[in-house]
């Protein structure tokens, strides 16, 4: 086989893309609670962010935004189920249980 430039599979240079990405792009930290919920959630945030509320069969429920510290989500209407947020950035993501 002829890898041109390359000697073999295993040799071969890659920059740092994964750290410079880090490095530039403030970490996300959401936590959720309570998990298990009834009719809200609370979510504490470091940064403002925009997601979605995903039921178990992968269907967009919500579309939500949080502030950086404490935002409430209401859950009404929303019946008994898993659920999961995501982030608009797909930088996060997260199951509750609402009952």
């Amino acid at each position: 086989t002829n890898w041109g430039a390359w000697t073999s599979p295993w040799s071969f240079t890659t920059m740092d893309v994964v750290n410079s990405v880090a490095n530039t792009a403030p970490q996300q930290s959401l936590m959720i609670y309570p998990n298990p919920c009834n009719d809200e959630i609370v979510i504490n945030a470091n940064t403002n962010g925009e997601g979605v509320i995903i039921n178990f069969s992968g269907q967009v429920i919500k579309r939500i935004s949080w502030s950086k510290g404490l935002t409430n989500v209401s859950l009404v209407g929303l019946p008994t189920g898993t659920y999961s947020i995501r982030s608009k950035d797909y930088l996060y993501q997260s199951a509750f249980f609402k009952y």
